[in-house]
């Protein structure tokens, strides 16, 4: 298996997918999207991971039109793809669904009543390759103000409170997530050094938090990307 990881953004990283791909002795290589152009041949690789970044998938911006065409070549070709954050986003777009602003953004590891966000997996859901092992609800690290709706065959498999939408699918194996699952802390004490929303928190709150649910939040995220993985193999 070869996997084509795809950064929007030089300080957004694979975090512990890295070490969860080179556990499995699965080669990858990590791109910075500039463009179409930017992109290897889709037949070199098994599946294609995006990761999140700061613009809105709603852009005209070059770039961001050339993502949204690249996801839905990735998706009329049937190659396995998991969208994070902005990567779902383009996801949506790309499948014919659409992007709109969320009721009340979010960031970091909790809401406005100080809970942490969760993503409820539905029943039906459950039963769906990529939540195999995953007891519901999963705490995740938030960092958006924009929600992504399916396409009108997509499904949506995870929900939240004030983005409702947290995850989704697009055809066999092209799935999408809001919340961050790829989190280490390498990769949240950049983001909470680059980030200007996350500039307006606490910052050793948001590292406590952190320590505080970290052994239930890696495993979930571990389980989710092998899980993805573990179906392209079997694809």
């Amino acid at each position: 298996m070869n996997v084509l990881i795809i950064r929007n953004n030089i300080h957004e990283g694979p975090g512990i997918l890295s070490g969860i791909l080179e556990d499995r002795n699965i080669t990858h290589d990590i791109v910075d999207f500039k463009g179409e152009g930017s992109i290897p041949s889709l037949s070199a690789y098994s599946a294609v991971i995006m990761l999140g970044g700061p613009e809105s998938a709603n852009d005209h911006s070059e770039k961001m039109l050339g993502a949204v065409a690249f996801v839905r070549t990735i998706i009329r070709s049937g190659i396995p793809y998991f969208g994070i954050c902005l990567g779902m986003q383009i996801l949506a777009k790309a499948a014919g669904g659409h992007v709109t602003r969320c009721r009340q953004s979010e960031i970091g590891w909790r809401g406005v009543d100080r809970e942490y966000y969760r993503i409820r997996i539905s029943d039906v859901s459950r039963n769906d390759p990529l939540f195999r092992g995953i007891k519901s609800p999963i705490p995740v690290f938030q960092l958006h103000g924009e929600m992504a709706e399916p396409s009108i065959v997509g499904e949506v498999l995870g929900f939240g409170d004030e983005c409702p939408v947290q995850v989704i699918k697009e055809g066999r194996l092209a799935y999408g997530i809001q919340g961050h699952i790829e989190m280490n802390e390498l990769l949240l004490n950049t983001l909470i050094r680059v980030d200007p929303e996350l500039s307006l928190i606490d910052q050793e709150k948001i590292l406590s938090d952190y320590h505080a649910i970290q052994e239930e939040y890696t495993a979930n995220g571990t389980r989710i990307f092998t899980n993805f993985l573990d179906a392209v193999e079997d694809d």
